[in-house]
Protein backbone atom coordinates (compact mmCIF):
# COMPACT_ATOMS: atom_id res chain seq x y z
CA UNK A 1 0.00 0.00 0.00
CA UNK A 2 1.50 2.90 -0.89
CA UNK A 3 1.36 6.11 1.02
CA UNK A 4 -0.78 9.01 0.71
CA UNK A 5 1.22 12.42 -0.43
CA UNK A 6 0.07 16.07 -0.78
CA UNK A 7 -1.51 15.32 -4.01
CA UNK A 8 -3.96 12.85 -2.89
CA UNK A 9 -4.83 15.17 -0.15
CA UNK A 10 -5.51 18.47 -2.34
CA UNK A 11 -7.33 15.50 -5.02
CA UNK A 12 -9.53 15.06 -2.20
CA UNK A 13 -10.73 18.76 -2.02
CA UNK A 14 -13.15 20.27 -3.83
CA UNK A 15 -13.20 24.00 -4.38
CA UNK A 16 -16.31 26.01 -4.68
CA UNK A 17 -16.95 29.89 -5.07
CA UNK A 18 -15.40 30.06 -0.96
CA UNK A 19 -15.29 26.90 0.92
CA UNK A 20 -12.77 24.27 -0.29
CA UNK A 21 -14.56 21.01 0.73
CA UNK A 22 -12.88 18.08 2.07
CA UNK A 23 -14.50 14.97 0.23
CA UNK A 24 -12.71 11.44 1.63
CA UNK A 25 -13.17 10.58 4.89
CA UNK A 26 -14.16 12.62 7.82
CA UNK A 27 -14.55 12.30 11.56
CA UNK A 28 -17.11 15.15 13.61
CA UNK A 29 -17.55 16.71 9.81
CA UNK A 30 -13.43 16.76 9.79
CA UNK A 31 -11.32 15.63 6.92
CA UNK A 32 -9.37 12.93 8.00
CA UNK A 33 -6.54 11.33 5.78
CA UNK A 34 -3.04 8.56 6.77
CA UNK A 35 0.01 10.12 5.97
CA UNK A 36 3.40 8.89 7.43
CA UNK A 37 1.71 6.32 9.03
CA UNK A 38 -0.24 8.73 11.16
CA UNK A 39 -4.19 9.92 10.73
CA UNK A 40 -4.11 13.82 10.31
CA UNK A 41 -6.62 16.23 9.71
CA UNK A 42 -7.45 16.89 6.31
CA UNK A 43 -7.27 20.86 6.90
CA UNK A 44 -4.10 21.26 8.76
CA UNK A 45 -2.29 19.69 6.06
CA UNK A 46 -3.81 22.30 4.06
CA UNK A 47 -2.37 24.81 6.13
CA UNK A 48 1.48 23.82 6.39
CA UNK A 49 0.57 22.84 2.74
CA UNK A 50 -0.21 26.60 1.81
CA UNK A 51 0.75 29.03 4.73
CA UNK A 52 3.79 27.30 6.52
CA UNK A 53 4.65 24.82 9.56
CA UNK A 54 2.42 24.92 12.57
CA UNK A 55 4.08 25.30 16.20
CA UNK A 56 3.73 23.01 18.45
CA UNK A 57 0.67 23.56 20.62
CA UNK A 58 -1.23 25.49 18.38
CA UNK A 59 -4.87 24.83 16.50
CA UNK A 60 -5.87 25.39 13.19
CA UNK A 61 -9.51 27.51 13.47
CA UNK A 62 -11.86 27.73 10.85
CA UNK A 63 -12.99 31.48 10.04
CA UNK A 64 -15.72 29.87 8.30
CA UNK A 65 -16.65 27.17 10.85
CA UNK A 66 -17.62 24.85 8.61
CA UNK A 67 -15.47 21.59 9.30
CA UNK A 68 -14.70 20.34 6.21
CA UNK A 69 -13.13 23.39 4.86
CA UNK A 70 -9.52 23.07 3.47
CA UNK A 71 -9.21 26.43 2.06
CA UNK A 72 -5.96 28.45 3.58
CA UNK A 73 -7.97 31.83 3.64
CA UNK A 74 -10.36 30.43 6.02
CA UNK A 75 -7.91 29.12 8.11
CA UNK A 76 -5.94 30.55 11.19
CA UNK A 77 -3.77 29.78 14.22
CA UNK A 78 -4.70 29.95 17.87
CA UNK A 79 -4.36 28.44 20.99
CA UNK A 80 -7.30 25.90 22.55
CA UNK A 81 -8.56 28.90 24.51
CA UNK A 82 -8.83 30.74 21.63
CA UNK A 83 -10.73 27.68 19.90
CA UNK A 84 -12.91 27.44 23.08
CA UNK A 85 -13.57 31.32 22.89
CA UNK A 86 -14.40 31.13 18.96
CA UNK A 87 -16.60 28.02 19.39
CA UNK A 88 -18.94 29.97 22.25
CA UNK A 89 -18.69 32.83 19.94
CA UNK A 90 -20.19 31.29 16.98
CA UNK A 91 -22.40 29.35 19.26
CA UNK A 92 -21.27 26.00 18.92
CA UNK A 93 -20.33 25.10 22.52
CA UNK A 94 -22.68 22.90 24.40
CA UNK A 95 -23.55 25.53 27.07
CA UNK A 96 -23.72 28.46 24.92
CA UNK A 97 -27.35 28.30 23.77
CA UNK A 98 -28.69 26.45 27.20
CA UNK A 99 -31.42 29.34 28.46
CA UNK A 100 -32.19 26.97 31.52
CA UNK A 101 -30.54 24.36 34.01
CA UNK A 102 -31.24 20.99 34.46
CA UNK A 103 -34.26 22.17 36.46
CA UNK A 104 -35.83 24.91 34.20
CA UNK A 105 -34.72 27.94 36.37
CA UNK A 106 -33.01 30.81 33.91
CA UNK A 107 -29.54 30.91 33.66
CA UNK A 108 -29.02 34.15 33.70
CA UNK A 109 -26.17 36.49 35.14
CA UNK A 110 -27.54 36.96 38.41
CA UNK A 111 -28.76 33.18 38.83
CA UNK A 112 -25.45 31.41 37.51
CA UNK A 113 -22.07 31.44 39.39
CA UNK A 114 -19.15 30.76 37.57
CA UNK A 115 -16.13 29.21 39.70
CA UNK A 116 -12.83 27.92 39.25
CA UNK A 117 -10.71 25.93 40.92
CA UNK A 118 -6.60 25.43 40.09
CA UNK A 119 -7.09 24.41 36.01
CA UNK A 120 -10.58 23.42 36.24
CA UNK A 121 -13.96 26.15 36.24
CA UNK A 122 -17.42 25.47 35.87
CA UNK A 123 -20.93 26.79 36.83
CA UNK A 124 -23.68 26.13 39.38
CA UNK A 125 -27.18 27.18 39.08
CA UNK A 126 -28.38 29.72 42.66
CA UNK A 127 -31.65 28.35 43.55
CA UNK A 128 -30.44 24.26 43.08
CA UNK A 129 -28.22 25.26 45.53
CA UNK A 130 -29.92 26.66 47.40
CA UNK A 131 -32.12 23.96 47.38
CA UNK A 132 -29.66 21.37 47.77
CA UNK A 133 -28.27 23.61 50.64
CA UNK A 134 -31.90 23.33 52.49
CA UNK A 135 -32.64 19.70 52.14
CA UNK A 136 -29.05 19.00 53.85
CA UNK A 137 -30.18 21.48 56.35
CA UNK A 138 -33.45 19.59 57.40
CA UNK A 139 -31.57 16.31 57.42
CA UNK A 140 -29.09 18.03 60.47
CA UNK A 141 -32.00 19.27 61.72
CA UNK A 142 -34.13 15.84 61.97
CA UNK A 143 -31.09 14.86 64.03
CA UNK A 144 -30.29 17.14 66.28
CA UNK A 145 -33.88 16.87 66.75
CA UNK A 146 -33.76 13.33 67.37
CA UNK A 147 -30.66 13.99 69.96
CA UNK A 148 -32.35 16.27 71.59
CA UNK A 149 -35.37 14.24 72.73
CA UNK A 150 -36.02 12.98 75.84
CA UNK A 151 -34.45 9.55 76.57
CA UNK A 152 -32.22 9.45 73.34
CA UNK A 153 -28.99 8.29 73.90
CA UNK A 154 -26.73 7.26 70.77
CA UNK A 155 -26.53 3.59 71.68
CA UNK A 156 -22.71 2.18 71.52
CA UNK A 157 -22.66 -0.95 69.54
CA UNK A 158 -22.16 -3.84 71.80
CA UNK A 159 -23.00 -6.60 69.62
CA UNK A 160 -22.74 -7.39 65.80
CA UNK A 161 -25.62 -7.58 63.76
CA UNK A 162 -25.64 -11.45 64.18
CA UNK A 163 -26.00 -10.36 67.76
CA UNK A 164 -21.79 -11.81 68.74
CA UNK A 165 -21.02 -9.81 71.59
CA UNK A 166 -17.45 -7.36 70.50
CA UNK A 167 -15.04 -8.50 73.00
CA UNK A 168 -11.58 -8.56 72.83
CA UNK A 169 -11.24 -11.54 71.59
CA UNK A 170 -14.02 -11.39 69.26
CA UNK A 171 -13.14 -7.59 67.47
CA UNK A 172 -10.78 -6.22 64.97
CA UNK A 173 -10.77 -3.39 63.35
CA UNK A 174 -11.08 -2.92 59.53
CA UNK A 175 -10.26 0.59 57.86
CA UNK A 176 -11.49 2.01 61.44
CA UNK A 177 -14.68 0.00 62.24
CA UNK A 178 -15.59 -3.04 64.28
CA UNK A 179 -15.90 -5.78 62.90
CA UNK A 180 -16.84 -9.55 64.40
CA UNK A 181 -14.63 -12.60 64.17
CA UNK A 182 -16.76 -15.19 64.75
CA UNK A 183 -18.97 -13.48 61.63
CA UNK A 184 -15.73 -13.68 59.49
CA UNK A 185 -14.55 -17.10 60.52
CA UNK A 186 -18.29 -18.58 59.40
CA UNK A 187 -18.43 -16.54 56.24
CA UNK A 188 -14.81 -18.19 55.59
CA UNK A 189 -15.96 -21.42 56.19
CA UNK A 190 -18.49 -20.91 53.61
CA UNK A 191 -16.43 -19.41 51.11
CA UNK A 192 -14.07 -22.46 51.22
CA UNK A 193 -16.49 -25.34 51.40
CA UNK A 194 -17.92 -23.51 48.32
CA UNK A 195 -14.98 -23.71 46.52
CA UNK A 196 -13.70 -26.64 45.14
Amino acid sequence: MRANTIADVLSKIKKTESCWLWTGVTDHGYGRISMQRKTLAAHRIAFEHFKGPIPDGLFVLHKCDNPPCCNPDHLFLGTHKDNMADCVAKGRHWSANLATCKNGHPRTPENVVRWKYSNRSGSYCKICRRRVSAVSGQRRTAAIRLAAKPGYRARPFTHCIHGHEYTAENTYLNGGAKRCVTCRKTRDEVRYKASP
